[in-house]
């Protein structure tokens, strides 16, 4: 029973931030489980702490996987650890994945982080063009969908996206933050990353018009201005 009030805590936490959920999982070490962390969806370095052992369990799928159990996440540090608190875990993600040991969860995060700019670039550039040649955005985002250039961003946000609807899922100010940690850990490995340094100011701009707090599908608004008649 206790685990599971900390399960149902974590969930309800993750859709608040990961500040909360570090406290709410943080107090699995009370139940008797080893000492193990979680610290939401960003790839965030934690906060030192005696009741935390150096693990990552980073998440993907974002609000509607926490809402609904489904994340997937992927973990550094020691692999019969995870598979004590395994059981929890799965409380909340269908796909539980030990990368090797801790920091590499967190540089699997960075590369869905990279991924997931590459992808909001490119869908709201591709809408943009679909408006401007005055196609049936429904029936586009449909037909693209069933294809190969079909992804869950298009599939979950693109239809809103162009009716200037921005859902709370994950937000531009988040996003932004991870991306500046993506570019840090870039120029650490020596790695230039320019669409996502590119992201990463389109997303200042969103911020600086007060859409910081919206879904990162937001950037279509700054796409819109690619139209000149």
């Amino acid at each position: 029973d206790t685990i599971r009030l900390y399960v149902g805590q974590a969930r309800r936490c993750l859709w608040k931030g990961e500040g909360h959920v570090i406290q709410a999982i943080c107090g699995w070490n009370n139940c008797g489980c080893p000492g193990f962390c979680h610290n939401g969806s960003t790839p965030e370095r934690l906060p030192q702490s005696k009741s935390i052992s150096r693990h990552r369990v980073k998440c993907i799928h974002g609000v509607e996987g926490a809402k609904s159990g489904k994340l997937a996440m992927m973990v550094g540090g020691d692999s019969a650890i995870l598979d004590k608190v395994r059981p929890i875990l799965a409380s909340m993600a269908t796909r539980i994945v030990h990368i090797g040991p801790t920091g590499s969860g967190q540089a699997t995060k960075a590369v869905n982080q990279i991924m997931a700019a590459g992808i909001n670039q490119a869908v709201t550039e591709a809408l943009t063009f679909a408006k401007a040649q005055q196609l049936p955005m429904d029936q586009i985002i449909d037909v693209i969908s069933g294809g190969a250039a079909s992804s869950w961003f298009l599939q979950n946000r693109g239809l809103s996206m162009t009716e200037n609807h921005y859902p709370a899922g994950f937000k531009v100010a988040l996003h932004q933050k991870d991306l500046d940690i993506c570019l840090q850990m870039g120029r650490d490995s020596e790695v230039s990353l320019p669409l996502t340094s590119q992201t990463r100011d389109d997303y200042a701009q969103l911020i600086a018009q007060g859409l910081g707090e919206c879904d990162i599908s937001a950037l279509y608004s700054l796409k819109k201005n690619l139209i000149t008649n």
